[in-house]
């Protein structure tokens, strides 16, 4: 056997046995959000009411969050995934004047990926407050992955 073959036969082995991979691998970037009860535009969701109240007479309120998310899968089918989200609260009122509150909470993941016989896989994600559990699938193009935990919160990611 002449000895230059033998370093294609062993990337041929190689590629046979990694080279395929999993279409969840790479660099993901959230591109909606569906949460049960709000209304998201996308990754923003607001919310404002005007009423009256005996205290305050008229009175307006306005609620805004905008969510960002970012999942990464390596070829071990590791996960590491960033969040974070900004809110933002405001009120305005006829006798008991107005104000605003923000704040940006962001929280960082890491955890494993199962793939599963029937192409889904099984993502779960330990963080330092909170832990999540997705299951997700891999549409057929390969540049959009959907995502859904157990409170009903559907996330769809992009491929970067």
């Amino acid at each position: 056997m002449d000895k230059n073959l033998i370093p294609l036969a062993t990337l041929g082995i190689s590629c046979l046995i990694g080279c395929a991979g999993e279409p969840i691998i790479g660099d993901w970037e959230l591109s909606s959000v569906d949460i049960e009860d709000y209304n998201f535009n996308g990754l923003t969701y607001s919310n404002s009411v005007d009423g009256y109240d005996d205290y305050c007479g008229d009175s307006s309120y306005t609620v805004s969050m905008t969510v960002e998310a970012s999942i990464s899968v390596d070829e071990n089918l590791l996960a590491e995934m960033e969040t974070k989200a900004d809110f933002s609260y405001s009120y305005e009122t006829e006798d008991c004047g107005s104000g605003s509150e923000s704040e940006t909470y962001s929280e960082d993941y890491s955890g494993e990926v199962t793939a599963n016989e029937d192409g889904t896989y099984d993502i779960e994600l330990e963080g330092d407050e909170d832990d999540l559990d997705l299951e997700c699938t891999v549409n057929d193009a390969g540049d959009e992955l959907e995502c859904e935990d157990d409170d009903v919160v559907e996330l769809t990611f992009s491929k970067k």
